[in-house]
């Protein structure tokens, strides 16, 4: 069956780490779960999605959605920003940092990469990626310290509008084709969704473009962060899972993703 040139990374998708870091840590097993994207290693699944990257380490120990540095992929604090990741002294050293980054960050850019490549030897002119997430609204998030709608999509430009912002430079998915995948997630899902709103995009999207570049810099790449609200999953008060609710977010947000590389006239290869 051809496949879209449609490429999905969920990034934070792991939820655990391995003991030998967790004793060194003081988040709890709770806290660490609350500080990956849970279930996004199912929800990012898309049955014509090209390729699909789901991260096997905990962002605790590398960010995949920053830039490969010690100080820069690896935080202080979780999500609440109160919460300290490592204990003290135990925090990893920066040649421990170095080495998780070769283990972790690099290889999982280079598979990407890799992809990327294989599209274009296809033929392919638009390429769509989608770098996926979720977050709890039990707490603020984002620049502004905002809480989480249901979903929010994501291209470096403004609130509502998804127009061009000069100090963040071009957008990664232009503003009619951001209203036309907000429209598209309303019709599937009847959940409404922001723009901009919270987040505003994510360094996967630009090292994807970039990479693109140097590839041939012919191919158009389209870029969106999409995160969805993990209550729409998780019920924070009674701890349970709604697996079928799950499902059907799933089915239905990648159908209004279909639609949007339709849109952009992404063609099957």
């Amino acid at each position: 069956m051809a496949k879209l040139p449609l490429i999905i990374s969920a990034p934070h998708a792991c939820s655990t780490v391995p003991r030998k870091w967790r004793k060194r840590m003081l988040l709890n097993d709770e806290q660490l779960w609350h500080f990956s994207d849970p279930f996004t290693a199912k929800t990012a699944h898309h049955p014509h999605a090209f390729s699909i990257h789901v991260a096997k380490n905990h962002r605790s120990l590398g960010d995949l959605n920053r830039a490969p540095t010690p100080e820069t992929a690896f935080r202080k604090y979780d999500f609440h920003g109160k919460n300290k990741v490592w204990k003290d002294g135990r925090e990893p050293t920066n040649f421990e940092k170095a080495a998780l980054l070769q283990r972790n960050w690099f290889p999982y850019y280079e598979e990407i990469f890799e992809k990327l490549r294989k599209l274009i030897n296809r033929g392919a002119k638009r390429i769509l990626f989608i770098d996926h997430h979720n977050t709890a609204s039990d707490h603020p998030a984002g620049d502004g310290r905002e809480y989480m709608p249901a979903i929010v999509i994501s291209n470096f430009g403004s609130k509502h509008r998804g127009a061009r912002v000069k100090s963040r430079g071009d957008l990664s998915l232009p503003a009619p084709a951001m209203k036309f995948f907000q429209k598209a997630l309303w019709e599937e899902t009847e959940l409404g969704s922001e723009v901009n709103q919270v987040y505003h995009g994510g360094y996967s999207i630009q090292w994807i473009i970039e990479n693109t570049k140097l590839i041939s810099p012919g191919v158009k790449v389209y870029g969106v962060q999409f995160e969805y609200n993990l209550g729409l999953i998780h019920n924070p008060l009674s701890g349970k899972n709604d697996l079928i609710a799950m499902e059907i977010l799933q089915r239905k947000v990648n159908r209004a993703i279909t639609k949007l590389a339709e849109y952009l006239k992404c063609d099957k290869c």
